[in-house]
């Protein structure tokens, strides 16, 4: 899921989106790993730590599960199915893309075991020329086959191309065998509060923002948020939604289930 919050003040925001995920051939339905790298090896088996294949089904190894992919789910499905390494050396699957600067992003996989003995722990890094921007490590689930999605968020600072990557940090020789299918990244919108009346606030978002839907809450961190049921107006490129202002504190935010 995606989030964004923002707390009520009269700011307005610059807004941008990229019109696709700049991640080419993130869901493999090429049925090979390129225009990606890998520092793991490609091999048929995938017995040795390190090495990695493009399957449909079967993965080859005795000791782990076959199943289907996460994009389909039948056999015109492709996934990258890795057994990790034993000395967390990396990264097991990396692509450089072209980002917009100064631009918020979220970065999404699927990820699966496919050995429910000691299951992977893996971390998404950003790189710019420089270094490491962001990191965000994860567990994968000790139940092979349950596809699970993990996200994080990341600013692209002045950069206008970087490179994303899934790190094994495991450094286990058993076990330590994973999946990966449709990776992703995504323009978060940005939320624009506005004041034009006394008692009237008026919030607006971007039309490219499919999905995302606007919700309250009265502090932070908050328990539980709530939908707000004003049906949004489409003005130009922007919903928008007024609210009465009151003088409580008031946080909104948008949420993709």
């Amino acid at each position: 899921m995606r989030t964004i919050h923002a707390v009520k003040v009269a700011t307005i925001l610059p807004i941008l989106f990229a019109s696709a995920n700049p991640i080419v051939n993130g869901d493999f339905q090429t049925g090979a790993l390129v225009p990606s790298t890998s520092a793991y090896t490609q091999s048929a088996d995938k017995l040795p730590a390190q090495t990695w294949a493009i399957t449909s089904f079967d993965t080859l190894n005795p000791s782990w599960t076959d199943f289907r992919d996460h994009t389909t789910g039948d056999a015109s499905g492709y996934f990258m199915v890795v057994n990790g390494s034993a000395t967390g050396g990396g990264p097991s699957w990396s692509q450089e893309i072209v980002v917009l600067p100064n631009t918020h992003y979220s970065l999404s996989g699927w990820f699966a075991s496919v050995n429910a003995a000691a299951p992977a722990a893996l971390e998404f890094r950003v790189r710019d020329a420089p270094g490491v921007i962001a990191t965000y490590a994860f567990q994968l689930p000790n139940t092979a086959a349950v596809w699970t999605n993990m996200t994080c968020q990341f600013n692209s600072g002045s950069a206008s191309v970087l490179t994303v990557e899934v790190w094994d940090t495991t450094a286990l020789a058993y076990g330590n065998d994973y999946a990966i299918d449709d990776l992703s990244v995504t323009v978060l919108p940005q939320l624009r509060i506005t004041a034009f009346l006394p008692l009237q606030t008026t919030l607006s978002w971007s039309t490219n923002a499919v999905g995302f839907r606007l919700e309250t809450a009265l502090s932070l961190p908050a328990a539980s948020w709530t939908a707000v049921t004003n049906v949004p107006a489409v003005v130009g490129s922007q919903f928008t939604v007024a609210v009465l202002a009151t003088n409580a504190q008031q946080y909104f935010r948008l949420h993709h289930p």
